[in-house]
């Protein structure tokens, strides 16, 4: 495993334990890394906490179970996943009867803790996030993975625009915010007072029966504290699909860490049962302006 320090610019390797390593996923639809750690994997339905700093790992105690779904998200202070509801010892009256439980796990004291899905942590320091907020998450929370789900930090809220394009930045006080945009905001990411989104399409949605030459999109980036925004035409790459031809085409999905912005770009993705899958991607990195 290659760690890229986006401070420094350095990077390093890290060997995870035998049978470890990141989740399988198309895009970033959960976060398994913040603050200098990355949540691992494995095949033994166990978790693993690696410091990318000195290499050291952590095993993460099991959510209550039988019927546990693991650990899936990681913040500056807490991890986050999902409990078995009859045994993690919450009352009907705090969740609805077979409603998971959410697990939290506190990387300083190492105890682990539960509540209600309409109780959304904030997994970078103690505390709920606030109530206008929470209600929100909760519900997008219920509607699963999605290239479009919001992002939340520190107080703020990031989704699509409900009429028409661009996003909507909420807070827990006053008026939302509009960020005008042409075209269906994808992978929203709001991090370290920065907010990035693309306008591409994953690898899912390729679709051979209608394009030869079918897809651009524009990595977006708009700065919290000066509102200074910028867009940058994402490349088209030649892919190869496992059909007679190759497509050209704009497919993949963005994230930033500090202020380094990342293009995951699919270069070769392959049919399977539920669509066309990611095999292989070209990595772009590009640092944001900081105006």
């Amino acid at each position: 495993m290659v760690i890229y320090d986006a401070q420094t610019g350095q990077q390093r390797k890290a060997v995870p334990l035998p049978g470890c390593g990141l989740p399988e996923s198309e895009r970033g639809e959960e976060v398994t890394a913040a603050a200098g750690r990355v949540l691992l994997h494995c095949n033994d339905a166990t978790s693993q906490l690696l410091d990318a700093r000195t290499g050291k790992s952590t095993r993460l105690p099991q959510p209550a179970g039988p019927f546990d779904d693991g650990w899936s998200s990681i913040g500056r202070r807490y991890v986050e996943g999902t409990a078995d509801p009859h045994v993690c010892g919450l009352s009907t009256r705090q969740h609805e009867p077979g409603e998971a439980c959410v697990a939290l796990y506190d990387i300083v004291t190492r105890a682990v803790t539960y509540s209600a899905p309409s109780d959304v942590p904030d997994l970078d320091k103690p505390g709920q996030v606030c109530s206008r907020l929470r209600r929100q998450l909760a519900a997008e929370n219920a509607a699963g993975p999605t290239e479009r789900r919001p992002s939340y930090d520190d107080g703020l809220l990031a989704r699509p625009a409900k009429h028409g394009s661009g996003i909507e930045l909420l807070g827990c006080r006053g008026r939302p915010r509009i960020l005008h945009a042409a075209g269906q905001p994808e992978n929203i990411s709001l991090r370290a007072g920065l907010l990035t989104w693309d306008t591409a399409a994953p690898a899912s949605a390729y679709n051979l029966e209608v394009e030869e030459h079918a897809g651009y999109g524009f990595l977006w980036t708009y700065r919290l504290s000066s509102g200074h925004r910028t867009h940058t035409k994402l490349p088209e790459m030649r892919i190869v699909t496992g059909e007679p031809h190759r497509s050209t085409n704009t497919l993949g999905y963005s994230t930033h860490a500090g202020n380094m912005l990342f293009w995951v770009a699919a270069q070769t993705i392959a049919a399977g049962h539920d669509g066309y899958a990611l095999v292989n991607s070209t990595i772009f990195a590009a640092r944001a302006e900081t105006s």
